[in-house]
Formats: structure tokens, C-alpha cells, sequence
């Protein structure tokens, strides 16, 4: 399975809270690297890789343009808030 030209480790974007590609999501030493405990997976086609490791939330949508992703901001909204929430307490 290719992932493209990702290399580098995920970015953190706020406290806790990383921006990370597929091939990030498939190295379970980098997830442990950065305490990563929970997945929140916006693709359609790439796999839960660890699930009974790492809590996942799939979002299925295609990478394109005319994709509507606002449709699922609530439900990603609400799965990031609970695990910073129970992060910071």
C-alpha cells in the first residue's frame, strides 16, 4: 500500500490535538511517539489499522473537490472536544 510522498511525523495544530496523513495513521510507532489515542479517519478508502489500540472515528468522504464535507463537522466537532476535554481532565 502506497501513501504517496508523506515522510516527517504529524503536525501539532493545537494541544494534544495532530494533523497527520494516512501514512502516519499506519505506524503505530509514531501514534505511540506522540501519545496519539484516538483517530479521527476523513477518508473513504483508508483503513482503521489498529483498532483495538486506538479509538477510531470514520468519516467516509472522497478526496475532491466537490466533496461536501460540512455535513460531517458536527460529528468531528463532538469527537475531538470529547477526547481533549478528557485529556485536560
Amino acid at each position: 500500500m502506497s501513501f504517496g510522498s508523506d515522510k516527517g511525523e504529524p503536525v501539532e495544530i493545537l494541544p494534544y490535538l495532530y494533523l497527520g496523513s494516512g501514512y502516519h495513521s499506519s505506524c503505530k510507532y509514531l501514534l505511540y511517539k506522540f501519545e496519539i489515542t484516538a483517530l479521527l479517519n476523513v477518508s473513504h478508502t483508508c483503513p482503521n489499522h489498529f483498532e483495538g489500540y486506538f479509538t477510531y472515528k470514520c468519516i467516509p468522504v472522497e478526496d475532491s473537490g466537490s466533496e461536501d464535507i460540512s455535513v460531517w463537522f458536527d460529528e468531528a466537532i463532538d469527537f475531538i472536544g470529547m477526547y481533549l476535554f478528557c485529556l485536560n481532565h
